[in-house]
């Protein structure tokens, strides 16, 4: 068959791939892909960020609960979402903070913050901020520990280099990190909106549609989700563990989550320590 090219028109593109591909095509060529804040913005208006955000995080919760209590007293949650991983922070004792690409996002995390007594929410200066990864907003070193679970892979190729080096730069000891090695395709146009435990805020339209369809829907169309959310998942866990290290940064520890979820490992600054066998088998498979 011939190849698709550029001049091809969303009609003509769509004859040439199967069905289930044309709507993503003739999107991709006719409409605005979303990306960014604008797009987390639209995913969280419409209840992104459920409870499920608390599966990926607890492994590392509880690994900064149970192994670095007497050296962290501080943790700053990458990717905050709606807040979840945060407050349970604040249960245990942490002083803690969020931050997260989207505005919406960090305002329904404060606005669930505020069902907290005063006395629990242990905050270091705002509790929560709009802010990507890139460009953190904090001095060096200001927290103990940084924690970010399924954020990573959804930078851009372009952006990893400045997210290491702001995460190695306002960390003091410790980075506890999950980032997804696999491909997420067109999710969001199969999950129905909200996710459980997610946005309070009202859904704009009805309870069986997907966020594609609300996003297109209160756009007129004009607007419509990317291929991916995943965007980073071609750098393997060596990949990454590899740039920390340039940074000063060494793994200390793996943190055992199902195979369908790698990968999550902790690293520390300056312990210059070889990586045990067991553990770079499994963060290289």
């Amino acid at each position: 068959k011939q190849k698709p090219t550029h001049q091809m028109s969303g009609l003509a593109r769509c004859l040439l791939v199967p069905v289930m591909l044309c709507s993503i095509g003739m999107a991709q060529g006719d409409q605005k892909i979303l990306e960014g804040k604008a797009l987390y913005d639209a995913l969280y208006r419409f209840g992104y960020g459920g409870l499920q955000t608390m599966l990926h995080a607890r492994p590392l919760i509880d690994f900064i609960r149970t192994n670095t209590s007497q050296e962290v007293h501080s943790v700053l949650d990458v990717g905050c979402s709606v807040g979840h991983a945060v407050r349970a922070l604040w249960r245990l004792g942490f002083a803690a903070s969020g931050v997260d690409v989207s505005s919406v996002a960090t305002e329904e995390a404060e606005k669930k913050a505020k069902a907290i007594p005063a006395v629990n929410r242990k905050c270091v200066g705002t509790c929560f901020q709009p802010a990507p990864v890139q460009r953190l907003p904090f001095e060096d070193r200001s927290f103990d520990a940084i924690m970010s679970s399924d954020v990573l892979e959804h930078i851009s190729d372009a952006d990893v280099p400045a997210a290491i080096h702001e995460l190695t730069r306002v960390s003091r000891l410790y980075l506890v990190l999950k980032i997804a090695n696999r491909i997420e395709t067109v999710k969001m146009n199969r999950t129905i909106a909200p996710v459980r435990g997610g946005s309070d805020l009202t859904p704009l339209l009805g309870p069986k549609e997907t966020f594609g369809d609300k996003i297109r829907a209160q756009s007129g169309g004009a607007n419509d989700l990317p291929e991916t959310l995943h965007l980073a998942v071609h750098h393997s866990p060596r990949v990454w563990i590899r740039q920390f290290t340039q940074h000063g940064f060494d793994l200390v520890h793996t943190i055992s989550v199902p195979d369908w979820a790698c990968c999550a490992f902790v690293l520390k600054r300056g312990m210059h320590r070889r990586r045990p066998p067991g553990e770079a088998s499994q963060l290289e498979r």
